[in-house]
Formats: C-alpha cells, structure tokens, sequence
C-alpha cells in the first residue's frame, strides 16, 4: 500500500544505532547519528514505539545495558514531558499516486517564483503568525505553488526533500483564514504532489495532532497514516 521508498526509509530511522531492547511492542536503540538538533526519537506505528536516544542522553540517563520491557517502560515515562509534540505522517496509497499522476494542474495553479516575493510578503502579512508557523511555507523552497482567485493569491503550498536519498518531499499548506471551506488546498495540494511525482519525489504530509483542520485536510486527500514521530529537541545549555 505504501511506496517501497517510504517503508524503507521509516524502517532505517527505526532501527539505526546499537539496540537495547527489542521486544514486540517496544524498541530502544543509542544511534549516535541522530539530527545533531535532536536528543531523542520516537516513532510510533500501529503495532510499536520505537525510541531512538543519542548517546549524550544515554549517559545521561545512566541506563542499564540490561534493558528489559520492566525496566525500559520507567525510561519511556521520565522523558514523557521532554517531547516536542507528536507529528502524524500520512502518505498516499499506490492506487492513490497512480490516479494522481493523471490529474491535470489547474489554470488557476501555478508555480510561484522571485517574481511573486510582493504577492507572496502581501499573503503573508494577512496571515496570522500562529497559521505561517503552523504551515512552513516558504518562497525559498524546493517546488512552491499558489492558488489564484479572482486575481487574489488565496493558497499557498510548498515542498522541500526530507530526505534526498530516499526521494520524500514534505509539504506545508497554508490558505487565508477568509478563503477557507472553498476546497482550495485540497485542489492546491494535489497539484503540487502532482509536480512532485514528476519530479521523482514521494509527497509526505504531516502535521500536529491537534491540528484538527489538517487532519480533516489530510482525511478529504484520502491520506494513509502511517506513523507517528516526535523528537526532544537539544538545548543550548
């Protein structure tokens, strides 16, 4: 159901680095090669939490090497308030991407370049804060596409690769606050995943879990959820 590229790439980033413990439900690995931002990984799929800890928070922690499901669970607790906030990552299904591949970008879709930077400072400014943070989008990035109406840039969708090797291309969506209900990211994000397919890029939606207007967005897309990820970010102190 899922591309091999996605699987693979999910599966590598849960079983990267040294493993502790390793039982049906519940993994931890030390992988020193984590995002030099990040203290810590946990990804969650329907059946397993994986924790993935750099060895600065290993020592840290002053871990047991005699790690069991008993003593792990303790471990999984103390870090229960250092987490950042969970992400859900949905993908589209392989019948989803193949009708995708057929669809036609719309007249009133199109890329944005330097061109646009006044249009796009001006769709900004009429942006709250709270919304441009929540969607990361941004005129620099990989592929950027906004939707017209009525003359009025309305939508903005952009993608950057999340990771090169493995060809996923992840994608913020924003739409002003007055312009909502009408469907636009909808049609605007199947539109630029469209681009992305084209380009060789898997599309990779993700967002909050309390972010109930981007579930819905995610669900109206018919978007698989597939994992759950979430990272304790590393301080400067």
């Amino acid at each position: 159901m899922i591309n091999n590229n996605v699987a693979t790439y999910w599966l590598k980033e849960k079983i990267s680095g040294k493993c502790y413990l390793n039982q049906h439900d519940f993994a931890v690995y030390v992988n020193p090669h984590l995002d030099e931002d990040y203290l810590a990984v946990a990804i969650q799929d329907q059946n397993k939490y994986w924790l993935s800890l750099h060895p600065q928070l290993y020592a840290e922690l002053s871990i047991n090497t005699e790690l069991t499901q008993e003593t792990a669970e303790p471990l999984r607790k103390h870090l229960a308030d250092r987490w950042y906030g969970a992400d859900q990552f949905f993908y589209f299904s392989q019948e989803a991407l193949s009708a995708l591949r057929l669809k036609k970008v719309p007249y009133y879709i199109r890329a944005l370049t330097d061109a646009d930077t006044k249009i796009f400072q001006s769709f900004c400014e009429a942006s709250s804060e709270e919304d441009l943070d929540g969607a990361s989008v941004e005129l620099e990035h990989w592929l950027v596409y906004g939707l017209f109406s009525n003359g009025q840039l309305v939508a903005v969708a952009s993608m950057y690769p999340w990771d090169e090797e493995a060809s996923i291309a992840d994608l913020g969506v924003l739409t002003l606050s007055e312009q909502r209900g009408k469907g636009y990211a909808r049609e605007l994000v199947l539109a630029i995943c469209q681009i992305a397919l084209e380009k060789g890029y898997q599309p990779q939606y993700r967002c909050q879990l309390d972010n109930n207007a981007s579930l819905a967005l995610a669900n109206s897309l018919n978007l698989m959820s597939y994992i759950k990820w979430d990272v304790i970010l590393r301080t400067n102190d």
